[in-house]
């Protein structure tokens, strides 16, 4: 019996070419993501696939609700349900869409003629009362074309982000600024919120949980797929040289290729394990320089355009940067990026580090 060749079926270079492919198609990657980000993640893929249609060129701008049920004030013999709305065989533009999460199906509603930005905003949050659903509006009309998302709604137009639709560069100091963002909002204090309260088993001795790796990259890569829902953060990804921790990848559509923007190493520092046992410099120093060669050989074995090895630094006393002392030759010989961030048990331990 034959056995398949992995370098080419269907016209996919190599088996995780094919499996973020399926992920784009929509067969799970995201099934553990905030209910935001899949909303996200589904809007851009709707799009996308409506855009690799031979006629899919959009004129007439769209929003889409993250709730799947039109409200009371639109009548429902104006409403047209589509089943697939993820195909792209369905025109999007000059409707109002509500979708759940997934944004496989939804409900339109058209307005014809489009009103103009002002009215839209003005009908959206008054008449149909739909101000503080979360939304994103699409409009191919600017060049390039734009996704807003506006998370608290049209009620609030100053809190909206633009949303990138894919295929520009993502380089590292954009991903760089995701991670920055997510650290502040989540990580550097147990007053960030949930997440960064279960970082430490016994904040007050500075015991770190014994799966806080795992965590923080969790966290990051939920920040990351809603900074670039275009793409697939993936994590945990099996090479012959070791499992790297996270990758952004995408397909190019017009090439049936896979870029991979960056690929990240993840290291926790700590003064203590999750029982009391003492975490030497030495083992620290280790991790650091271990980090510096994965990162390097993970990079180039899967043709990652870049790499960075990323730094959590729960230590009793973070030393900043010097934790990169030793490392920064090989660092910069084999192009690895340093970054390191603190995490402090306390709002209290965050600002005596400060003072």
């Amino acid at each position: 019996m034959t056995e398949p060749d992995d370098t080419a079926i269907d016209g996919w270079p190599d088996k995780q070419l094919r499996a973020t492919a399926n992920a784009f198609l929509g067969l799970g990657a995201d099934s553990d993501m905030p209910e935001h980000v899949r909303f996200l993640i589904g809007v851009v893929r709707a799009i996308h696939n409506r855009h690799q249609q031979e006629a899919g060129g959009e004129q007439a701008p769209a929003v889409f609700f993250s709730q799947p049920f039109a409200p009371p004030t639109i009548a429902a013999d104006d409403l047209s349900s589509q089943p697939m709305l993820d195909t792209g065989l369905n025109e999007l533009g000059g409707n109002l869409w509500f979708v759940g999460p997934v944004v496989r199906s939804g409900l339109g509603f058209r307005f014809d003629p489009w009103p103009t930005d002002g009215d839209l905003f003005d009908q959206v949050s008054g008449d149909l009362g739909l101000g503080e659903v979360p939304a994103v509006l699409f409009e191919p009309r600017s060049d390039p074309p734009t996704l807003r998302h506006y998370p608290s709604g049209f009620a609030a137009p100053d809190d909206v982000a633009v949303v990138p639709l894919g295929g520009e560069d993502i380089d590292l100091d954009r991903v760089l600024a995701v991670i920055d963002t997510a650290h502040a909002a989540h990580l550097q204090t147990s007053q960030g919120g949930p997440a960064a309260a279960k970082l430490w088993q016994n904040r007050s001795k500075h015991y770190p949980v014994s799966d806080a790796e795992a965590r923080i990259q969790f966290i990051l890569r939920v920040a990351l797929q809603g900074a670039f829902p275009a793409t697939v953060v993936r994590e945990e990804l099996p090479q012959s040289a070791g499992r790297l921790d996270l990758e952004i990848e995408e397909v190019n559509a017009e090439s049936g290729t896979l870029i991979r923007h960056a690929l990240l190493e993840l290291k926790v520092l700590r003064s203590f394990g999750s029982t009391g046992s003492a975490v030497s410099d030495a083992d620290n120093r280790a991790a650091v320089k271990e980090g510096v060669s994965q990162a390097a050989v993970y990079r180039d074995q899967d043709g990652a355009r870049a790499s960075a090895l990323c730094c959590f630094d729960m230590r009793k006393a973070p030393p900043g940067t010097e934790c990169f002392n030793g490392v920064r030759s090989a660092a910069a010989r084999k192009k690895v990026r340093l970054r390191v961030w603190h995490i402090f048990p306390t709002a209290k331990a965050y600002r005596a580090a400060q003072a």
